[in-house]
């Protein structure tokens, strides 16, 4: 009788595990990897859960900034070259050209709503959605204050999913041209 349970239980555990792999395989990976980036704050529309950030931009980018107007949305990426956190922009895309291209919301990218840039000073302000959590942070910040933003690598939507930010120092001037 115990070795027929034995065989019973047996079974059972090889049915169950087999079942489990197949869920497990069957689901897509999920990637979980983040990165920090800094920015300026210019203010919080805490009913909407919005910040309004200022960051700066390379020389390049500045040339082709005219191009957007108030409200577009578009990517924002993030200048990791060399780095371990970003202190300045990379480039904008428009978000509508790369939502669906491959890898075009995987990265070190940032959905956003422009809101103005300024060729002459090489700065960038937008808009981004912020988690609950975040808004006393914000409130408690004064507008000018740099903040630490960690953002996990995949952005599936149109507004940026956020994991966490801090008040901070202004980073380090970056290396790289300005």
């Amino acid at each position: 009788m115990r070795s027929q349970a034995a065989r019973v239980a047996s079974v059972l555990l090889v049915v169950c595990s087999v079942g489990w792999l197949q869920a497990q395989t069957a689901r897509p990976p999920v990637d979980r990897r983040s990165y920090v980036w800094f920015g300026e704050l210019v203010a919080l529309n805490e009913s909407a859960r919005t910040a309004t950030i200022k960051s700066p931009i390379p020389t390049n980018v500045a040339t082709y900034v005219d191009r957007f107007k108030t409200g577009d949305r578009l990517v924002l990426v993030w200048d990791m070259i060399g780095k371990k956190q970003a202190d300045q922009v990379l480039a904008l895309w428009n978000y509508d050209q790369v939502k669906d291209a491959k890898g075009g919301n995987t990265g070190f990218v940032l959905p956003i709503e422009f809101v103005a840039a300024d060729a002459k000073s090489h700065t960038v302000t937008f808009n981004t959605r912020v988690p609950d959590g975040a808004v006393p942070t914000l409130k408690a910040a004064r507008p000018g204050q740099w903040i630490r933003v960690e953002a996990p690598m995949e952005q599936p939507s149109q507004d940026a999913t956020i994991t966490s930010i801090q008040v901070a120092e202004r980073p380090p001037a970056s290396t790289t041209d300005r």
